[in-house]
């Protein structure tokens, strides 16, 4: 069986000025809570793409490796990695994630990394992980692992751990094209506008299926042919046109009539839209189900709103 699973990460509050731009706190403030500190909240999400004997992570989100100063910075909300209990609730531990699958280099999408590296070495995981990601990937592992931990390696090595599994194979994809040929699946890239930083989709390939999974971004005028005949398109909508040209990011993001015209070029079967900052923002847990019936006029497949621990059997 196969098929792609929404799980939850940890959660934080970032500054409602700098989210919401030139909008003033008057107006923003009518459509979502803000803290003492003038915070709103946001969610980070990852997913999970699972096919016979084989899990795929694609982002593991913010995670919970904050000192103090900056857990309170950046408003990481909770103490304990609520990605790991979202892979408990499929029935899986950090041990059991054979691949990694990073977009791009945003601290929002990479915190959980060490995480997954070094406890589930500690864990005994059965292979040794894979992780995939831009330039600059080798260097941010490397770093994040070796030595920030380097005392804890060298005592566990002391008393007889095996270091095999420990440092990830690390694949820097620096060119669109496939990179990841197995006997069961095979993976490919494209590049996404987003931020002035290297940023990458992927399409995946196996047994008959193509999913199609962005991060953040906006892709170039090739992406509909990177995306033809999907099964599924997994894409970021962070909002609609007029919300996102009164954001200073907004133009490093996808509004929903490009989305439509991707889907309908490319001949995709289903689309799933994440990444709903807007309704993250705005407070307004219905904006996710009208920027689907926006893209619907638009398309003639099926839309889809993603949401903590959605699974898709893909057959």
């Amino acid at each position: 069986m196969r098929t792609i699973t929404t799980l939850e990460g940890n959660s934080q509050r970032l500054d409602g000025g700098a989210m919401f731009g030139n909008a003033p706190k008057a107006l923003w403030s009518r459509w979502v809570d803000a803290d003492e500190q003038n915070r709103i909240a946001l969610s980070c999400r990852a997913m999970l793409v699972q096919e016979d004997g084989r899990n795929i992570l694609v982002e593991t989100g913010i995670g919970a490796f904050f000192a103090p100063n900056l857990k309170s910075r950046y408003g990481v909300v909770e103490d304990r990695h609520v990605l790991l209990d979202s892979l408990a609730d499929v029935g899986l531990t950090d041990a059991d994630i054979d691949v990694v699958v990073l977009t791009h280099l945003h601290f929002d999408h990479i915190v959980d990394v060490p995480y997954l590296v070094f406890v589930g070495w500690i864990k005994e995981r059965k292979n040794r992980l894979q992780i995939y990601g831009p330039n600059g990937t080798k260097d941010f592992v490397t770093k994040i692992i070796r030595p920030p931990f380097q005392q804890d390696i060298e005592s566990r090595l002391a008393h007889g751990k095996d270091v095999t599994l420990l440092d990830p194979k690390v694949y820097e994809v620096l060119q669109a094209n496939q990179f990841l040929l197995a006997d069961r699946y095979q993976i490919s890239s494209a590049f996404m506008n987003h931020a002035g930083i290297p940023t990458l989709a992927y399409r995946i390939d196996v047994g008959g299926k193509r999913i199609v999974i962005t991060g953040d971004g906006v892709p170039d005028e090739q992406f509909p042919e990177f995306c033809q005949g999907a099964d599924l398109l997994s894409i970021e909508c962070s909002g609609t046109s007029e919300f996102l040209s009164r954001q200073a990011w907004g133009s490093w993001h996808i509004e929903p009539a490009s989305i439509a015209r991707i889907a309908s070029e490319a001949g995709i079967k289903a689309v799933i839209i994440k990444h709903l900052v807007m309704e993250d923002i705005t407070g307004d847990r219905e904006i996710g189900n009208s920027m689907a019936k926006q893209i619907q006029s638009h398309y003639g497949g099926e839309v889809i709103v993603g949401e903590d621990g959605l699974t898709i059997d893909l057959g």
